[in-house]
């Protein structure tokens, strides 16, 4: 298994950034995070990955940089069937994930809900 965050993993394409806002294909709110998807057609890696903390419910960077730590480490440990899934259908896709609570919510009531979400996402490509 490959327990890597690449920067080829990483959504850095203004593009793709404004198609995710515009018209993201799926969306799935679970608890504090919102995730949202688009298919693309060419792209370095089968699933790039922006995670949004809202400046507007965490004032602090340390609060705001915390999460998305906790986030991309999350993806990064439980990301293998997603892409698997995305593999064997010979897919792309650009995923937004976006901590959308106010509170900061601790690591382990996080990981359920975001492995339940990554499913259900790979169920919906």
């Amino acid at each position: 298994m490959n327990y890597t965050f690449r920067k080829s993993e990483r959504l850095s394409s203004q593009k793709l950034i404004t198609a995710l806002f515009q018209k993201g294909i799926f969306s799935l709110y679970s608890a504090p995070l919102r995730f949202s998807f688009v298919t693309v057609a060419e792209q370095e890696a089968s699933c790039q990955v922006l995670i949004i903390v809202s400046k507007r419910n965490f004032k602090t960077a340390i609060n705001r940089n915390r999460i998305k730590r906790q986030l991309r480490e999350l993806y990064r440990l439980h990301k293998q069937p997603l892409l698997e899934k995305l593999a064997s259908q010979d897919k792309q896709i650009a995923l937004m994930i976006s901590y959308t609570g106010s509170p900061e919510m601790d690591f382990n009531l996080l990981k359920p809900k975001f492995i339940e979400a990554l499913k259900k996402i790979a169920d919906a490509v």
